[in-house]
C-alpha cells in the first residue's frame, strides 16, 4: 500500500516507505515501525508536503549513502494512487498519492545511476474488465522511463500481473 525504496544491500541503508495510507489507524498491522529507523511519508504527510519536498526527503537519505544503489519497489498494489484513479487493485482507499507526483518523484529516481530498477505490484485485471486502469498503468511508466531511457543504464522492466 505505498512505494519503498529499498537498499540494495539491506543492512547498509533505511527504507523509505512512500503513501501509507493505514499507518494512523489503531489496528495498524506494524506499529512498532515508529520505533525504528525507517523514515515514513505517509500519504497523508505526503500529500501536504508536496512533490518537491517528498523529492528533496528521499535526495536527503539518498545523499546519506552516496555509493548505496537501490530498488523502487510499488509494495503490495499500485494502491498507493487514491481509489478513483486506481480502483482495480485488491485494497483501493482514499487519499492517494497524486498520479502526476508519483510519475514524477519516480522518474526523478530512475533517473539517479544508483537506481537498479523498479517493482510494481499487484494490479488485478479482474478488477478492470474494460483496461482503462492497465492502460493508465502503462501511461505512468512510459512517462517515468521516458526521460532515462536510452542509455540509462536500466537493463530490464518485467511486469508482473499476478
Amino acid at each position: 500500500m505505498h512505494i519503498i525504496l529499498a537498499p540494495i544491500n539491506l543492512g547498509l541503508s533505511p527504507f523509505l516507505p512512500l503513501g501509507e495510507r493505514e499507518c494512523r489507524d489503531d489496528d495498524f498491522a506494524w506499529p512498532d515501525i515508529a520505533e525504528t529507523d525507517i523514515t515514513c511519508i505517509d500519504v497523508f504527510a505526503a500529500n501536504l508536503l508536496g512533490p518537491d519536498a517528498i523529492t528533496q526527503q528521499i535526495d536527503n537519505m539518498l545523499g546519506a549513502r552516496p555509493a548505496q544503489r537501490f530498488w523502487i519497489h510499488f509494495d503490495i498494489d499500485i494502491d498507493v494512487l487514491d481509489q478513483v484513479v486506481m480502483p482495480a487493485v485488491d485494497s483501493p482507499g482514499s487519499p492517494g498519492i497524486d498520479r502526476l507526483w508519483l510519475e514524477n518523484i519516480c522518474a526523478q529516481l530512475l533517473l539517479n545511476p544508483l537506481c537498479c530498477g523498479m517493482t510494481l505490484s499487484v494490479f488485478d485485471p479482474e478488477l478492470d474488465p474494460g483496461g482503462h486502469c492497465a492502460t493508465l498503468i502503462v501511461e505512468m511508466l512510459e512517462a517515468m522511463f521516458h526521460e532515462c531511457l536510452p542509455g540509462s543504464g536500466m537493463l530490464l522492466l518485467a511486469l508482473f500481473f499476478l
